[in-house]
């Protein structure tokens, strides 16, 4: 688990430096990244997780990162089952082609919930 904040950059671990600037040695890692936020901000300039994120994960050489939102969760009741359903719908689709069968699927589900 990578942990953005300063005990990850550890040069010659996470990155090094070239005669061109720093680069990041952790590539080809996919990374998952869950946010949970009481309101909206997905795609919106209020959201100053994800450029920041995508910034820090690259640095190390990160870049397949993939965001899963549960957003909402502090709109009500019904916002924040519609954020943790929807939450779970992009989990399955993000990890899908890690599963071997669909079977695993719903098995991780039902553990999950």
């Amino acid at each position: 688990m990578i942990r953005p904040d300063w005990q990850s950059f550890r040069v010659g671990a996470t990155f090094r430096y070239t005669e061109t600037g720093p680069e990041g040695l952790l590539k080809g890692k996919k990374v998952y990244v869950a946010l949970a936020r009481g309101g909206k901000y997905r795609n919106t300039p209020a959201d100053t997780q994800v450029p920041y994120l995508k910034i820090v994960f690259s640095f190390l050489g990160l870049t397949d990162v993939a965001f899963v939102y549960a957003e909402g969760l502090n709109l009500g009741a019904n916002a924040e089952q519609m954020a943790i359903n929807s939450a779970y719908q992009q989990i399955e689709e993000a990890v899908h082609p890690l599963a071997p069968a669909k079977a695993h699927v719903e098995t991780a589900e039902l553990a999950l919930a």
